[in-house]
């Protein structure tokens, strides 16, 4: 199956339409700094408050535990992946 998307060493070999100049570049956007600016600021406050709103919700309401701590880094997962979303603003590769 091919993923053109992913850099070439996590691709099937079958396919490797993509350059490695092509892949650096997609590494590059993918991991550069993206300040907040006055539109995603607000964004990103949101998704925090958000995010600790429900991790507080589920703090109260599961017991402590492996699977309390589970959701709860879920959650931070799902932040950081949200933010990634706003700095890419919506770039897939």
């Amino acid at each position: 199956m091919t993923q053109p998307g992913y850099p070439a060493a996590l691709r099937d070999t079958q396919n490797q339409s993509q350059s490695p100049t092509n892949d650096h570049a997609m590494l590059e956007r993918l991991f550069s700094y993206v300040e907040p600016n006055p539109a995603t600021g607000p964004k990103y406050v949101a998704i925090r408050a958000a995010a600790q709103q429900f991790a507080e919700t589920i703090l109260t309401n599961v017991p402590d535990g492996w699977d309390r701590t589970t959701a709860i880094r879920h959650i931070r997962d799902a932040v950081f992946t949200a933010n990634a979303g706003i700095a890419l603003n919506g770039y897939c590769p």
